[in-house]
Parts: C-alpha cells; sequence; structure tokens
C-alpha cells in the first residue's frame, strides 16, 4: 500500500519547492520482534535490500539514539545522507531526521505492528526539495522514491525472521 501527498510552495529559491509525504508497507510472516530487530539492524539492510548500497551506524549515543549514514540507489543515481534517529522500543518506532544530505528536510519513521498471524512493516518519509538534480532523481512526484520505499520494506517482511 503507498500514499502520496506532493504539493509545491513558494519559496525564495530558484527552483519551486516540493514538500511531500509518501508510506510504504509490507507484512510479515515473522513475529514482531524478529523483525523490529531487522528494521533496527540497519547495518544488515545492505546484503537484502537491493537498494541499499550501504547502510551503518557512525555513533550511538545512547540505547535509544544514534546517527547513521546511508547510501541508496535511486534510479541511475546514488543518494547519500546522514541521519538522526531516535528509537522507539516500546512503541517499535525507529524516528528519523536528516542531519547532512541532499533534501532541505527529510524525516519519518519505520514502524513496526503486531497483527494476528503476522507483522506489519511500515516506512513514512516527508521530504521538502528546493534542487533541480534531486528532483529529477526522485521522478515525477516521487515515484522513483516510492519504488526504493516500497521495495525497501518488501525486503524487511521478506527478510524478517530468516535465519541470518
Amino acid at each position: 500500500m503507498t500514499t502520496a501527498e506532493p504539493r509545491q510552495v513558494t519559496s525564495s529559491c530558484p527552483f519551486p519547492t516540493v514538500l511531500s509525504r509518501r508510506d510504504a508497507h509490507s507484512v510479515a510472516m515473522a513475529g514482531v520482534d524478529s523483525v523490529w530487530r531487522d528494521v533496527v539492524d540497519v547495518d544488515v539492510h545492505p546484503g537484502f535490500v537491493d537498494c541499499v548500497m550501504s547502510a551503518r551506524v557512525l555513533h550511538q549515543q545512547a540505547a535509544d539514539r544514534r546517527t547513521a549514514a546511508y547510501s541508496v540507489a535511486i534510479g541511475h543515481d546514488v543518494v547519500a545522507w546522514v541521519l538522526d534517529e531516535r528509537i522507539d522500543e516500546p512503541r517499535m518506532m525507529l524516528s528519523f531526521v536528516q542531519l547532512a544530505g541532499p533534501f532541505h528536510r527529510f524525516e519519518g519513521a519505520w514502524s513496526v505492528t503486531r497483527l494476528p498471524t503476522a507483522s506489519l512493516v511500515g516506512l513514512r518519509v516527508g521530504y521538502e526539495i528546493h534542487d533541480e538534480w534531486l528532483s529529477s532523481v526522485l521522478g515525477a512526484d516521487g515515484a522513483n522514491l516510492q519504488r526504493v520505499m516500497d521495495s525497501w520494506v518488501n525486503a524487511i517482511g521478506t527478510w524478517a525472521g530468516t535465519p541470518g
């Protein structure tokens, strides 16, 4: 399931500002603890998510806060960013805000929800861009970013619970 809500606003930058929110979800046939572990363990994402070229924790400030770096293939380009991540273990939510990268603003959250016989993994991203190159990479209305998000949550849904 995917949704998108792009809109343009006026700003002082020469390129039109694009604000958007995107969602992606996947059902994992594994328990929430296993799925949550796979969401939080970003160092293993390049091993099973095709679009993730690299992902690693740079600094663990506390048990619930860290800085992580990602390089992700979007279309024919690679986009890299550094995120401040907050881990809410009881709610099974990992929220993030871009510290460095090409977006004017980039934030969102991963979540894992218990279903009767499975788990639901979700990813919600909100972003703002002021850059023509990034706009072309993300595609019309962010379609390329949506494909990456769908691929990422589906890979976690498929991978979750498999012996590592």
